[in-house]
């Protein structure tokens, strides 16, 4: 007679949950402890009493090439694995007077502006950056783009590739 092995995991995040499916179907009898009243780590969301939604409780997001997940979804029968065109957008908060605004009923109340970062011709017309710095990013961008597992990018920290190649003005604004 074949003795069950047991296998205790710690936690049920992400990680903890696909360590546990992965041993069940080796035929272990997996026990997962969780902390909190719920499994999925920082993946899971949170609730507030008169919220119609839940919150992440971390950002995260899912590629449409990132074909382990992908292929693992489907392989535990989650089949509603969607993708839509995100919206981007920064939020910057300054004085008042460091920005011009079109409508000066907009300055009344409003020290932070809202602006869309989704496409090339949305950085064009991003109004905190000069013209040459808005080009400079774009086309940085652009590169990790064509380009994202170049080794160059392995030597350095993405603050000092993207402060070298963009210059330190476009990262402050953009990613700091």
């Amino acid at each position: 007679m074949r003795k069950i092995k047991k296998i205790v995991v710690l936690g049920g995040g992400l990680t903890g949950l696909t360590a546990a499916y992965y041993l069940t179907k080796e035929n272990y009898q997996v026990t997962v402890f969780e902390k909190e009243s719920v499994l999925g780590g920082l993946a899971s969301g949170f609730k507030e009493e008169n919220w119609d939604w839940f919150l992440e409780k971390t950002v995260h997001h899912l590629f449409s090439n990132d074909n382990d997940f992908l292929n693992f979804a489907k392989e535990i029968g989650f089949k509603k694995v969607f993708f839509r065109s995100p919206e981007t957008a920064s939020f910057y908060e300054f004085p008042i007077s460091d920005f011009k605004f079109s409508n000066k009923s907009q300055a009344s109340n409003v020290n932070f502006q809202i602006f869309p970062l989704d496409a090339p011709l949305d950085l064009l017309r991003f109004p905190l950056l000069s013209f040459f710095d808005r080009v400079r990013a774009g086309m940085v961008l652009a590169g990790i783009k064509i380009s994202p597992f170049f080794p160059f990018y392995e030597k350095r920290t993405s603050q000092e590739f993207l402060e070298k190649t963009m210059g330190k003005k476009a990262y402050m604004t953009l990613f700091k």
